[in-house]
């Protein structure tokens, strides 16, 4: 039987959904016995380092099975401002067309950069949409897409073979101990705490979100990276808490009502993803309090409880103040029946690698 590997990149702390995902698959495949190629460090001559051990790795390995994490791939084997030099392109083609030829290679994409940058008016890196056309255009390449809508757009646009393509949603974490866990609030309270968990960064409708908590009832809690422009001074019941390493933030996380997820469904980059945050709150125990986007109302239209409120932004102040606490009550009861499906180690267990003898 021919060898297993991927090539992946890890920090230290998981604190985004990306990294979680990197180290989903670096655990589920050192239980398949593969051998890891894991990078860490941002320095120039390590990363030049890393894509030479990589790019010969490719050139030489035969009959072996192997994963590449997307952002493990433009950031340490083929950054993406190389694409401004069509030699090195062609040169990095030519291994990759030679590397599938006699292996399975299985390209993990978590991401659409080009479309998302754009969609979501991000700073578009001007070698992005070079870097998709040139991945999903090599003959023989396997691809495993973070959602439904992901792989039908690229399948339809690059025509990739169905049959290469395979959907690895994403999972979250299982909280081992629910004793970790604070009590929930008695019965008869009704103030609800709502929760968002993820990168804070501008474009994801923050300001939106925290706006419509203005003179409520409730209590809003913000988690996550790049939070430290937001001005929270005259905001009584919006609250900052930081930054935490997965496992934490999903304990903590597990403290609240319910999670929110405000990004605009007439986007259409967030209609084509599935958010990380879906099975983090769901693994929490929460419900989720989400905008119609299309992926994720598919995604839960299959576990078949009522988990979700689903509705316009231009509701959620109305609908925030009319939640009562019985609501949530037996939404959670739903979350508990199926929360187990969202674990990383049940979703994993569905990854199909072809190996070569």
């Amino acid at each position: 039987m021919g060898r297993l590997y991927l090539i992946s990149n890890l920090r230290k702390d998981v604190r985004e959904g990306g990294m979680a995902r990197n180290l989903a698959f670096q655990n589920e495949l050192l239980k398949r016995k593969a051998k890891i190629f894991s990078f860490s460090s941002m320095n120039f001559f390590y990363r030049i380092c890393s894509s030479f051990k990589i790019l010969f790795f490719l050139s030489n390995t035969r009959k072996s099975t192997v994963v590449i994490l997307q952002n493990t791939f433009i950031t340490y084997v083929f950054p993406l401002p190389l694409f401004r030099y069509n030699f090195l392109v062609a040169i990095v083609r030519k291994i990759f067309i030679n590397a599938s030829k006699r292996n399975n290679i299985y390209f993990e994409i978590n991401d659409l950069i080009y479309e998302q940058s754009k969609d979501l008016k991000l700073h578009v890196n001007p070698y992005s949409s070079t870097y998709e056309d040139f991945i999903f255009r090599i003959s023989g390449m396997k691809f495993i897409f973070a959602s439904n809508k992901m792989r039908e757009y690229i399948v339809d646009k690059y025509g990739v073979k169905y049959e290469n393509t395979q959907i690895i949603l994403n999972g979250a974490p299982e909280i081992l101990n629910n004793d970790e866990i604070k009590p929930e609030v008695i019965p008869g309270e009704k103030l609800i705490k709502f929760i968002y968990v993820g990168t804070l960064n501008k474009g994801r409708q923050i300001e939106e979100l925290i706006n419509i908590f203005e003179n409520s009832n409730h209590e809003l809690y913000l988690m996550g990276k790049e939070g430290e422009w937001i001005n929270l001074s005259n905001k009584k019941n919006v609250f900052y808490i930081g930054s935490f390493d997965e496992y934490q933030a999903l304990v903590k996380t597990a403290q609240f009502d319910i999670g929110v997820i405000p990004y605009d469904n007439t986007a259409f980059y967030y209609n084509l993803c599935y958010p990380t945050k879906n099975a983090f709150y769901l693994s929490s125990g929460l419900p989720i309090l989400c905008t119609p986007l299309e992926e994720t109302k598919n995604v839960f239209k299959g576990l078949n409880e009522d988990i979700a409120i689903f509705a316009e932004i231009a509701n959620w102040k109305s609908i925030i103040e009319n939640l009562d606490r019985s609501k949530i009550i037996t939404m959670k009861k739903n979350v508990n029946k199926i929360k187990s499906k969202l674990y990383w180690s049940n979703i994993l267990s569905e990854l199909k690698l072809d190996m070569l003898n």
